[in-house]
């Protein structure tokens, strides 16, 4: 009987254990391109003026509304990443989130053009 318990506990453990994982997991991919750009602070430097996305310092960096004639999705996470180089210049600041973040953010990049 003791067995029964115990095996009944550890089934319920682990069970917890998998729910919280998934849910950790789904508010991570929930997060969008445009949250990304924000939460790693991507608006100090850059506006996206065609969402309305200001930047928060004078700083001189490009308006990114048409992003997406710059290069791919692979080209933007290798800029971020500072391995290559955009008109002979390195992206100032290398992207500090994960790999995913990486990803969704240089899709999200692909799809910005004016209009």
């Amino acid at each position: 009987m003791k067995i029964k318990h115990l095996f009944l506990a550890l089934a319920a453990i682990a069970f917890i254990a998998v729910a919280s994982f998934n849910v950790s997991v789904n508010a991570q991919e929930a997060k969008d391109g445009k949250t990304i750009f924000t939460e790693q602070k991507c608006d100090m430097c850059h506006s996206v003026n065609s969402l309305g996305i200001a930047s928060k310092k004078k700083s001189g960096a490009i308006d990114l509304s048409n992003a997406s004639v710059e290069g791919d999705a692979e080209f933007f996470a290798k800029y971020l990443k500072k391995e290559t180089d955009l008109k002979g210049k390195k992206h100032p600041a290398q992207f500090k989130g994960g790999d995913e973040e990486l990803r969704i953010l240089s899709e999200w990049l692909t799809t910005l053009k004016s209009e």
